[in-house]
């Protein structure tokens, strides 16, 4: 529950260094979950342009791109510093999509026309990673998967997908196979062991294996529902967020009836 809450469309589960779990919704608002409720840490909806992104970095600072311009705030919220678009040289007529930390500490970015880019905190540099041969519209989810960062990339208008993977000095471009999930807007992938992992999408939570294919034996988790974002807590939980129902949590999903 929240009094202040502007949308009911929960996505960008995340959590950080200290067991806090974090979400955030269409309008620029991002919440700390504490108990049954949503705090919110930082309010963006005045200045956000679209759906704006956010990440918790390894030192527990919140980083959010609400436009153009990054802003980086401690764990209580306070503003620390912000990093102007001037610094980015692509970034014209485009604005950031999403944001991500990796495990190393370095914050990796892309963008609405599928430009990506990496920060490094400590010296604030910022490095050009990959510049889209035919820039156009892109949609793009980052997610940490063990030292690298993996991007669900849609491009185009057909909802052709591929799984960009992101590491320091590596970059490998994955298709993403399209059986099972239907027609259906894919919206983030998750991973949480070698065999584990997952896609959401417009028509539910759908389990993948290790070449992004759904796993037949798997049904289909809240079908029909607009699965956003998926995280697996340090107690095996799994918490999925709606874009109509706010937050599921499961205590258990390897569980079989017969």
């Amino acid at each position: 529950t929240n009094s202040s809450l502007k949308s009911a469309s929960i996505s960008g589960l995340t959590i950080d260094s200290r067991g806090n779990v974090w979400c955030q919704n269409f309008t620029g608002q991002i919440f700390r979950v504490c108990g049954d409720s949503l705090k919110t840490m930082v309010d963006a909806t005045q200045r956000a342009f679209f759906n704006p992104q956010y990440t918790i970095d390894r030192f527990g600072n919140l980083w959010l791109v609400p436009d153009t311009t990054i802003e980086v705030y401690s764990h209580d919220a306070k503003l620390i510093y912000t990093i102007q678009p001037h610094f980015f040289p692509l970034l014209k007529n485009d604005y950031f999509y999403d944001i991500q930390a990796s495990k190393s500490g370095d914050i990796y970015l892309s963008t609405s026309l599928g430009y990506y880019y990496r920060i490094k905190p400590l010296t604030k540099q910022i490095e050009s990673i990959y510049a889209n041969p035919a820039p156009g519209g892109t949609r793009s989810s980052l997610t940490p998967i063990g030292d690298n960062i993996f991007s669900l990339t849609e491009i185009g208008t057909n909802r052709t997908y591929y799984v960009f993977e992101m590491g320091t000095e590596t970059f490998h471009i994955h298709e993403v196979n399209r059986s099972n999930t239907n027609n259906s807007i894919i919206y983030s992938l998750a991973k949480f062991g070698p065999s584990e992992s997952w896609f959401t999408s417009s028509e539910g939570a759908v389990r993948v294996d290790e070449n992004f294919v759904p796993v037949p034996e798997y049904p289909v988790l809240f079908p029909g529902e607009k699965i956003s974002s998926v995280l697996k807590d340090r107690e095996g939980n799994y918490w999925f967020s709606s874009l109509q129902n706010g937050i599921f949590i499961v205590p258990a999903l390897d569980v079989f009836i017969y």
